[in-house]
């Protein structure tokens, strides 16, 4: 385990800590999933280590992982073998996915990726075509209500709060946008989602 460099911070075996960056326990709780995943698909996009589609599988679910880098590059292949996981991992960028090559899903969780995608808008037109009727997309991602951290420095943009704003914000080779909650919810609804909580 202490060979793998790992992004997740989790117990991938009882008494056995990953060394990640993230801790995503919190928001594992923030999206209040339980019995209602027994039995259902679920679609991890961006899933790196795998730890929410780990979590998902042990509440019953049916898990697809999707990374655009190889199980064998993240954490995933080993987790996976240490926890003798059944979850399938497809090594596939968002934008290749299609519902004619992997179905449809009940649940699809897309969390911290959105802002790592150069083109958000065709990532969540994809998304849609990747939930089932009446199931349900939870997206998590950074977001500029209050502040955002340019190259150039932090900018307040808590006056800005209410506009559906967009900010180019490459801060690195893997980050493209910042989005404020309002833009993120007028993209949703956009691209066809109904927007239940934010």
């Amino acid at each position: 385990v202490s060979a793998v460099r790992w992004h997740h911070k989790f117990e991938v075996l009882p008494g056995v800590m990953t060394d990640g960056t993230y801790n995503p326990a919190g928001l594992w709780r923030r999206l209040k999933l339980g019995n209602e995943l027994a039995g259902k698909r679920v679609l991890d996009i961006g899933a790196r280590d795998g730890y929410f589609s780990f979590q998902c599988e042990a509440l019953g679910a049916n898990v697809l992982a999707v990374d655009y880098v190889a199980k064998e590059g993240t954490g995933f292949a080993l987790a996976a073998e240490l926890r003798q996981s059944r979850v399938e991992f497809l090594n596939r960028n968002i934008y290749d996915l299609r519902p004619s090559d992997i179905g449809t899903f009940d649940y699809v969780l897309m969390l911290g990726l959105l802002y790592h995608l150069p083109d958000p808008y065709l990532a969540l037109e994809i998304l849609r075509s990747l939930v089932k009727p009446g199931g349900t997309a939870l997206i998590e991602s950074t977001c500029i209500d209050t502040v955002a951290l340019l190259k150039e420095g932090e900018i307040n943009t808590r006056g800005f709060s209410h506009l559906p704003l967009m900010i180019f914000a490459a801060r690195n080779l893997t980050s493209f946008w910042d989005l404020s909650s309002e833009c993120m919810k007028q993209l949703l609804e956009h691209t066809g989602f109904e927007v239940q909580e934010v």
